[in-house]
């Protein structure tokens, strides 16, 4: 368990919008057709519980259930808590799986965004352009 409270977690790493990730519009290269290049939320991945890798969110230091999860991971977890409900208090984020963002910050509506206002939009570009220039220098130290 994280020493730091959610007060005190760094909610500027979080990006803006309604998902975990955003697309890299900073991305130069070939990219194959259908595939954009994401940034994604340095809080979002996947850890091991009891020997399955689910979804977990740093930030809020929990675990999500995963759309994806194998009759074999599912029956590592029910050996683990016995039922299901006990394994339901565990994996409490539903949409992480997805990267839905589940952790309330940093919704459009908090820095006043209006999708169908042209000068918001670009503001959105700009922050969104700052993001990734954050997170990458952040992961590439």
């Amino acid at each position: 368990m994280s020493t730091k409270s959610l007060q005190e977690k760094d909610t500027s790493l979080i990006p803006i919008g309604h998902y975990c990730y955003k697309f890299d519009n900073l991305y130069e290269g070939e990219v194959m057709p259908g595939h954009y290049p994401t940034v994604n939320c340095p809080y979002g991945g996947y850890k091991d519980l009891h020997g399955v890798s689910m979804p977990y969110c740093s930030f809020l230091e929990e675990y999500g259930d995963d759309n994806n999860l194998s009759n074999e991971g599912y029956k590592k977890l029910i050996a683990h808590f016995k039922t299901d409900e006990a394994m339901w208090e565990v994996l409490k984020l539903d949409l992480l799986w997805d990267s839905c963002k589940e952790c309330g910050e940093n919704y459009e509506e908090d820095f006043n965004i209006d999708r169908d206002s042209k000068e918001d939009q670009i503001k959105l570009n700009e922050l969104d352009e700052a993001w990734i220039k954050k997170i990458k220098k952040l992961r590439n130290g």
